[in-house]
């Protein structure tokens, strides 16, 4: 994603890529854990319009 953003891809390819990576369930880790815990946010990346 970085490097789209980088290259100046438009937000077409940024919208298919994040559907992509949903679709293979990587925009999430899961670890299945004994004890319960909150979520955390271990990334997050801002956008802006130009």
């Amino acid at each position: 994603m970085n490097r789209l953003l980088r290259s100046g891809a438009s937000d077409d390819d940024l919208v298919q890529l994040v559907l992509a990576l949903r679709d293979e369930d990587q925009l999430c880790l899961m670890q299945e854990e004994t004890e319960t815990r909150e979520p955390q946010i271990i990334c997050s990346l801002g956008l802006f319009a130009r």
